[in-house]
């Protein structure tokens, strides 16, 4: 871990166990037999309580317990937002090193926030994480200018179920959409064309869709662009 990212209050390591003794032997043992609650909670439900908080504090909990110490690596719900961070580069180090450190696990559901400029690489390895275990849930808010390739990588992903995408700068999506199970989708700054047709049926192959959303969203060389969805339960179009 870079000395910066423990400086913004983040440490992956144990801690160092004191080696000076500065308590008598009876308040050690009162200590160890005072109860923790929170630390003999089921780990089900810590995460839920985690779900709710930012990843970056929730691996600051590594320091609290031993019980702690490596629960962050599988969390189902990951929270990242620039906005806990003094600098862009040390959010960039500590999302890639939660990521490669997390377990195998499903993840239900990840968030990723921010508010300026993206490293399309950094875009890139969120979007191939969420895919590889299966996210189910997808917020992604970022306000970048420059074109995120790796987006199109979303719209091929089998196990998403919600997906809520709000980009500062339109972004391209496919001209084919390949979401099985999406049940809500959310786009806000998106274009979408058809090299090959006037025409363009997007949304056809999501059997699931019930609640869909476009806000801000345009279409390019397009005579026909259809809606249409087997579901389709609720839908708003806005500017």
């Amino acid at each position: 871990m870079d000395r910066e990212v423990e400086r913004e209050g983040v440490c992956f390591r144990e801690r160092k166990k004191n080696t000076v003794c500065t308590t008598t032997r009876a308040i050690e043992e009162e200590e160890e037999l005072a109860e923790d609650r929170l630390s003999n909670l089921p780990d089900a439900l810590i995460h839920h309580i985690f779900s709710f908080i930012d990843t970056k504090f929730t691996v600051q909990t590594c320091v609290l317990s031993k019980r702690f110490k490596d629960l962050w690596t599988s969390l189902p719900n990951l929270n990242f937002d620039t906005h806990h961070f003094s600098r862009f580069p040390l959010f960039t180090k500590f999302v890639s090193q939660v990521l490669s450190r997390r377990d195998s696990s499903t993840v239900s559901t990840l968030n990723f926030s921010r508010s300026n400029f993206v490293e399309p690489r950094l875009m890139k390895l969120v979007i191939n994480y969420a895919i590889r275990h299966n996210v189910r849930q997808l917020n992604i808010m970022v306000s970048s200018r420059r074109e995120l390739p790796s987006i199109a990588l979303l719209f091929n992903c089998k196990s998403l179920t919600n997906l809520k995408l709000y980009f500062g700068e339109y972004q391209n999506v496919p001209n084919s959409l390949n979401l099985p199970a999406i049940i809500t989708l959310h786009l806000r700054g998106v274009s979408f064309s058809n090299d090959k047709s006037k025409c363009l049926e997007l949304f056809s192959n999501c059997l699931n869709l019930k609640n869909l959303t476009l806000i801000d969203c345009c279409t390019r060389g397009l005579d026909v662009f259809t809606i249409y969805s087997h579901q389709l339960v609720n839908l708003t179009i806005g500017y």
